[in-house]
């Protein structure tokens, strides 16, 4: 039997839930991109990834931080200030990532722009309704 098991199995869901954030909130900003047929940047995409990957080496170091401490015949206080600094660093990294996605899912797409081209080279600025107005109930539906 693994002494303190309870303890280490804890330590470890932390860090995969770390990862499982980590893993959603980067195939979420890239799923959203694509489906949303947006172009976006490749330092977006690498911003984003290295957000990712930096919450979760750092949720690794963390992990294995508290698994010494646990591991220690010393009974140690749950006030460290290396365990403050690897959650404060946690949370850095994860806000960073949650700006790069927010960065990635709102970049403008150049092919999706409100300026129409017309033959003659002239432009005109278009608005468009994603979706059509409804007539009033009792009025025909068309021109």
């Amino acid at each position: 039997m693994i002494v303190n098991f309870e303890t280490h199995a804890s330590n470890e869901r932390t860090f995969l839930a770390w990862v499982r954030t980590a893993v959603a909130i980067v195939g979420f900003g890239l799923a959203t991109a694509r489906l949303g047929n947006q172009h976006s940047p490749l330092w977006s995409e690498v911003l984003m990834l290295g957000a990712g990957a930096a919450v979760i080496i750092i949720a690794w170091a963390r992990m294995h931080h508290v698994r010494r401490r646990i591991d220690h015949p010393d009974r140690l206080p749950d006030d460290g200030a290396l365990a403050e600094l690897f959650l404060l660093l946690l949370i850095v990294a994860l806000f960073l990532l949650l700006g790069s996605f927010a960065v990635h899912v709102s970049q403008d797409s150049p092919n999706h722009s409100p300026a129409a081209a017309f033959s003659d080279g002239s432009q005109q600025t278009v608005l468009y309704h994603p979706v059509a107005p409804r007539p009033a109930i009792g009025q025909p539906a068309g021109p």
